[in-house]
């Protein structure tokens, strides 16, 4: 097996291996994804005889299909719960390689981890939902406002894991909001990511001054803003 087959077997997103799992994900469904077809089959072989382990060629040769759609059910089956992968010989051929084989126990599925929430206070309505769209697809809560007073009012009342903050808006300004979060008991923890532009470093530096956790200077790409935003959480647990 090819080190790109290798690298598609463990990092596949569920999004690429079939679509009622993305739907299912979406959704927050805590039902069992259904199978497709070329996963339903080769679940049943490996049923059939649970010492077997195949690797990905094997499969597609035994279920007459690509090695590609054999690596896609693979993965799913993975995912499903029912199949597990390890570096084994392969019942089919004398080779070493990642095999795919039958959970020796039943599978408990753990709790999924609590969500981050994240509140971004931006102005600029096209970047607040860029940047949420991002941040969703990588597993976060997020909560948007378009101003001050109201980023204000929503952390004060959802208390987000951090904040991710323009200071230059109109009306209430982003120096004013960290002034408030900071002297509030409620807010005061949350760690805040000021974004401004390079041409305006005297905001990133009063607002830093003024109690914000760290800077990103715009324009920035989303794994920027997500480097930051690791940086800053505060560890669970």
């Amino acid at each position: 097996m090819g080190t790109v087959e290798r690298w598609c077997l463990l990092n596949l997103p569920l999004r690429y291996v079939d679509r009622r799992h993305r739907v299912a994900r979406l959704r927050g469904s805590n039902l069992a994804p259904l199978l497709s077809e070329t996963s339903a089959r080769l679940l049943a072989e490996l049923k059939a005889k649970p010492d077997v382990k195949l690797c990905p060629p094997c499969a597609a040769a035994r279920l007459q299909v690509t090695r590609w759609d054999a690596l896609k059910s693979i993965r799913e089956l993975v995912a499903h719960g029912e199949v597990a992968c390890g570096l084994f010989l392969c019942s089919s051929c004398p080779n070493r390689e990642l095999v795919a084989f039958l959970r020796p126990v039943p599978f408990t599925r753990a709790a999924p981890a609590p969500r981050r929430r994240v509140l971004i206070v931006d102005g600029a309505e096209d970047l607040r939902w860029m940047y949420a769209i991002f941040l969703r697809d990588e597993g976060f809560e997020v909560s948007m406002a378009p101003d001050g007073a109201t980023g204000l009012g929503i952390a004060q009342l959802e208390r987000p894991d951090i904040i991710v903050l323009d200071p230059a808006m109109p009306g209430m300004n982003g120096l004013e909001v960290i002034r408030r979060l900071k002297d509030d008991t409620r807010t005061r923890s949350i760690p805040i990511l000021i974004v401004t532009a390079l041409a305006r470093t005297t905001d990133a530096q009063d607002a830093l001054a003024a109690g914000a956790s760290g800077c990103c200077m715009k324009p920035y790409v989303p794994e920027a803003l997500l480097h930051q935003i690791t940086l800053l959480l505060p560890q669970s647990g």
